[in-house]
């Protein structure tokens, strides 16, 4: 098993709101990317897994707790500093027009990094090059003189990841990199960014809502609760036994690829969702957690280890 390439401890963002009250969007979340693999983060929107994302490459300053890379600690370093580090952590946004600039051309797009980063030595080198980029991720090469607004979502999401791999990157925050996009397309983007990472031994971070996409890509899988780890292991550890009732009902939730299956009843999750600006005492799944009791309003309850699997509950099964 390869050391860490990433790791997050104990990671705290809040985001302050007028009479001294607070957004808690992460609480304590510590977590570790090895080389090469696909670390999944899934969770309900407004669960805290975007701001970790942004956090675990420097784009957003934690109120506390440290972002390790290499064994280097990149938290609080210098804007000078960081610039150094984020040509090995990029960042994939989910909305492929709205992260890139309508106002430049492919050309420009892809080869702004390079020319930041003082990676070409010449204009030629800087054509070569971008050139390779725009061959790599699958797009025509007369495409350099063209603006976002021409191309489609699934090409625009291809001009997104060419710029995030332009530097050479060791790992990249994918963040929903397929919602915005058709189904067909979605699985044209994922199998590229599988056939980068084995060309180019790159490792995910891949957030994402769609537990099917998750299941397809990961090596393992992070779900996340109003800020809060409540499970992380192996995939198809995760998916063949999930332990957390939180996880169990996400899974209940999905569509059975057996047509059979499709009428029987599901589960799903009771109760008004809590609030990040003043969430749960205990553990915050308690608010819709058919098990709750007494102790997991009273005590948080830590990532205990149950095989391969780390998680987050008072009554774990088994």
């Amino acid at each position: 098993m390869s050391e860490a390439l990433l790791e997050a401890r104990d990671l705290v963002k809040e985001f302050p709101l007028r009479r001294k009250r607070r957004v808690h969007a992460v609480g304590g979340v510590s977590l570790s990317v090895r080389e090469g693999e696909t670390l999944a983060i899934v969770g309900e929107s407004g669960c805290g897994k975007s701001t970790l994302g942004r956090m675990l490459v420097g784009a957003l300053a934690p109120t506390s707790g440290e972002v390790r890379f290499r064994g280097q600690t990149i938290t609080g370093l210098k804007e000078r500093e960081l610039f150094q580090f984020r040509r090995q952590l990029q960042l994939v946004f989910q909305d492929p027009y709205a992260s890139l600039d309508p106002r430049m051309r492919v050309r420009e797009l892809i080869g702004e990094p390079l020319v930041a980063h003082k990676m070409c030595d010449s204009k030629d080198e800087l054509t070569l090059r971008v050139l390779s980029l725009v061959e790599a991720v699958g797009l025509p090469t007369d495409c350099l003189k063209r603006y976002p607004h021409e191309f489609s979502g699934g090409q625009r999401q291809r001009i997104g990841i060419a710029r995030a791999i332009a530097l050479d990157p060791s790992l990249i925050v994918c963040d929903e990199p397929v919602s915005a996009l058709d189904v067909s397309v979605q699985n044209q983007i994922l199998n590229l960014l599988a056939e980068l990472q084995e060309e180019w031994g790159l490792a995910y971070v891949f957030i994402s809502h769609d537990l099917s996409v998750v299941r397809h890509v990961s090596d393992r899988i992070c779900v996340m609760f109003l800020g809060k780890v409540m499970e992380v292991g192996p995939t198809e550890e995760v998916f063949g036994e999930a332990r957390h009732p939180y996880t169990q009902l996400l899974l209940d939730s999905m569509l059975p690829l057996d047509p059979r299956m499709r009428d029987r009843k599901r589960r799903t999750l009771e109760g008004e969702p809590p609030s990040p600006v003043d969430p749960p005492s205990g553990c915050v799944f308690r608010t819709r957690c058919p098990y709750a009791t007494k102790l997991c309003a009273n005590e948080e309850p830590s990532l205990r280890l149950k095989g391969n699997v780390k998680v987050a509950c008072h009554h774990l099964n088994g």
